[in-house]
């Protein structure tokens, strides 16, 4: 207990000496100008904190404006890119008929007549 009693003791003391302190015009303006400082620092750095909220919250709604546009982007090429597939598909299998329609037609005319269009193109070719 004695070495809490000397610690008692000295904090009596630097309170009484602080308090005798205060009293002056002196210590006043000290103790106000250090009360003043603090808080101070204490706006400032919620103002920091604030602004960075602020800018961390902007940083997000224009994160979300790109991922939408670039979205929309991705869905306007992917239905563009179907419609040229089905065009391209349809294109595909109209020539594909009406190369099958010149290879079943009839080539009465021809010298070879007996032969469809593909063989007789073949043996023009040797």
């Amino acid at each position: 207990m004695g070495a809490l009693a000397t610690v008692l003791t000295a904090f009596r003391a630097g309170a009484s000496i602080f308090l005798e302190f205060a009293k002056t015009w002196v210590g006043a303006f000290v103790i106000a100008f250090c009360v003043a400082w603090f808080w101070s620092g204490h706006r400032h750095d919620a103002a920091c904190a604030e602004r960075d909220r602020a800018a961390e919250a902007e940083r997000v709604r224009l994160g979300l404006i790109e991922h939408s546009r670039r979205e929309t982007a991705i869905a306007e090429a992917r239905d563009a890119a179907l419609k040229d597939i089905s065009r391209l598909t349809s294109e595909r299998d109209d020539l594909e008929a009406k190369l099958k329609e010149a290879d079943n037609a009839s080539h009465v005319n021809d010298a070879r007549s007996c032969l469809d269009a593909r063989s007789v193109r073949r043996l023009k070719k040797f």
